[in-house]
């Protein structure tokens, strides 16, 4: 009987363990040939304030790079769009780029491919946010990060209209990121409009209003849980090429396939949707 649920508990985690798969990958820049082992599921506990997921899951997912000339592979099928590889290769190529390249996280490396393609600043914002989850453990280097995903969702929130379904969300994460980087201030003026604003009437936006004004009053800084749970199982999201060029631009090219197999769009929070 024990050595059944000893059995039953081993598949119980494997089960619940973040999926992984070994893909073969080619860089469109130089024709460098490699592999490397990216995640195709998971399964996510809670959410935080930030958006980061938080169980058996790997947040931000993997990022393919070049281990030649350090391009981050953000789509896989690269054969409709040579176009933009073209485009591209002199960027990649270029000292800046780089430098970059063989110092910063990932993430980082795709907000400036990001910023040179001109995509949008919600993307870039998202970029440089997730670029701050690969080195939080080096704060100094996180809120620099925190800080360039600020400047770059202030920008999307400007644009848009009170009626965008993404307007509420980036502003709360607007405000997130300022209690983050101690913009006290700041973040409690922006919390404390948003309470009879008619965007954020809903009770998920209420909810993460109020716990953002105790973390304020408190001059609390750190990470914290949404309340609410995220969707137990989830598969891996991808990055698509809208969120890479402009859409101008995009509507130019070929819709590649994603980065892996059988992959979902990123599933809302309860209290936070995702772009």
């Amino acid at each position: 009987m024990r050595l059944i649920a000893f059995i039953f508990a081993i598949l119980l985690v494997a089960a619940r363990a973040v999926n992984t798969i070994e893909t073969d990958f080619t860089c469109p820049m130089d024709g460098a040939h490699w592999k490397q082992t990216t995640e195709t599921s998971a399964h996510v506990a809670v959410m935080r304030l930030d958006r980061r997921e938080i169980g058996d899951v790997t947040d931000p997912r993997t990022l393919p790079q070049c281990p030649k000339c350090r391009f981050v592979m953000f789509l896989s099928d690269w054969a409709d769009i040579q176009p933009l590889a073209d485009r591209l290769r002199p960027f990649i190529r270029g000292a800046e780029y780089q430098m970059i390249a063989a110092k910063r996280p990932t993430y980082f490396c795709l907000a400036q491919i990001q910023e040179f393609l001109k995509a949008p600043p919600l993307y870039i914002g998202q970029s440089y946010l997730r670029a701050a989850w690969q080195v939080e453990e080096n704060e100094t280097m996180s809120a620099r990060y925190l800080a360039f995903a600020l400047t770059q969702f202030t920008k999307a929130a400007a644009t848009m209209e009170p009626s965008h379904k993404e307007y509420a969300n980036t502003l709360l994460l607007c405000g997130e990121l300022e209690r983050r980087l101690g913009q006290w201030a700041a973040a409690e003026n922006r919390f404390l409009d948003y309470q009879a604003a008619e965007p954020f009437r809903a009770p998920n936006h209420q909810t993460v209003i109020a716990l953002q004004l105790q973390l304020i009053a408190a001059h609390d800084s750190k990470p914290h849980l949404l309340e609410g749970k995220a969707p137990a199982a989830v598969e891996m999201p991808h990055l698509s090429l809208s969120s890479v060029v402009p859409t101008k631009d995009a509507a130019l090219l070929t819709e590649p396939k994603p980065i892996s197999i059988k992959l979902a769009p990123k599933p809302k929070s309860k209290l936070l949707g995702s772009p």
